[in-house]
């Protein structure tokens, strides 16, 4: 450890601040210094600073203490960014910590409504038991409950071979981007899907069950949340249902949209006679063959089902025919027949003398085609 050779005196222009004895160590040396004059500093003959690294012993004199200078911007730069630093953590936590299903507020849902373009429809009157707030989430209860529940669920509805209701508890789906401003997550208690989707669950399913001790607002929030996820991702008509399995639940559906948004259904079921029924009603509307392949090895994938009427959620297919006004598809795979004949025609909007063919010569003026033809425009003669 390096030391003073001698006695050492640190003066501050004809002032000694401080006088240390032989065998000083340099750290007792400058904790001195820094007490006398805080941010001094002190050089050897060679003009090196004597620092806590300083690995020399120093030779016995007097040494000019060296007073701090004003900071430069970059040192102005640090200290604004150091005090910010806390606000940044805090921006950043609120703008994209994960927000849990079973944990979300009031405020946060809003965002989440606004993202997904709800137009929320409440069908059912309200009663109090909706109304409550839960005062803390304790999931041990459901945890417990739960095969019981599974067991007691499987003899609500014949459900067909191809499907079965699973335990869906640490499958958890979680959404990020735009247009959300922070990402959210959950996941359900059972899920009924098609058998052959175990590891991509979400994408097969038809019906998610949350199951809670009892019904709270809280809990009518982490079942909108949960639709969002799971019908986000499936590729068939889903419903979200929430049930204490004592006096009722309730239920999430998408049964259409518009350029004004998603009509999603909140109904509230009453009784635990609505719930079963409701659920026996949704499973016995899924068709035999849904998830199948037809003659041309394609999925079957209905686009809608009836008993409660609900559509799929997902905007990256449509119903042949089913389009906007203005010509744009209400989400959907377009053929690339229809895509070309709608970006040609967007680049050519006052042709007016101007007819579509395909390279066979043949006329095509509605959308009824889906070889994905290649396309040209001639002059009408």
């Amino acid at each position: 450890m390096s030391k003073t050779l001698g006695p050492v005196a640190l003066k501050l222009g004809d002032e000694v601040l401080v006088k240390v004895r032989t065998n000083t160590t340099i750290k007792d040396l400058l904790e001195q210094l820094d007490k006398a004059c805080k941010g001094g500093r002190i050089q050897d003959a060679d003009g090196f600073d004597v620092t806590a690294h300083y690995s020399q012993d120093l030779p016995e004199g007097e040494y000019a203490i060296k007073q701090p200078t004003a900071a430069s911007s970059d040192d102005f730069k640090q200290v604004v960014e150091a005090m910010l630093e806390p606000i940044s953590k805090v921006c950043l936590e609120k703008l994209s910590q994960t927000r849990c299903a079973s944990k979300i507020n009031r405020d946060d849902l809003r965002d989440v409504r606004k993202a997904f373009r709800t137009i929320l429809q409440i069908h059912g009157a309200e009663s109090d038991a909706f109304l409550n707030e839960e005062e803390f989430w304790n999931g041990r209860y459901e945890v417990e409950k739960a095969a019981d529940y599974l067991r007691t669920i499987n003899t609500w509805a014949q459900v067909r071979r191809g499907l079965k209701f699973r335990d869906a508890r640490g499958h958890v789906l979680r959404e990020v981007g735009t247009p959300l401003r922070f990402p959210i997550s959950g996941s359900n208690d059972v899920v009924l899907a098609l058998r052959q989707y175990v590891s991509e669950l979400e994408l097969g399913a038809f019906m998610g069950i949350e199951m809670k001790r009892g019904l709270t607002a809280s809990g009518l929030r982490q079942a909108e949340v949960e639709y969002y996820l799971w019908a986000g991702c499936s590729m068939f008509p889903f419903v979200q249902i929430i049930t204490d399995m004592q006096s009722g639940g309730a239920a999430f559906y998408k049964i259409g949209s518009s350029p004004a948004g998603n009509n999603i259904v909140m109904q509230l079921l009453h009784g635990m006679d609505s719930v079963r029924d409701f659920v026996r009603n949704a499973v016995a509307s899924i068709p035999d063959d849904a998830g199948e392949d037809d003659a041309n090895g394609m999925m079957k994938i209905p686009h809608s089902l009836e008993n409660p009427s609900r559509k799929r959620h997902r905007e990256d297919t449509t119903e042949p025919g089913n389009s906007t006004p203005g010509g744009s598809f209400q989400g959907g795979h377009m053929s690339r027949y229809q895509r070309g004949y709608e970006l040609i025609a967007a680049m050519q909007p006052d042709a007016g003398n101007e007819l579509l063919v395909d390279l066979d010569g043949l006329t095509f003026d509605s959308w009824t085609n889906d070889e994905g033809r290649n396309v040209r425009c001639i002059p009408v003669s």
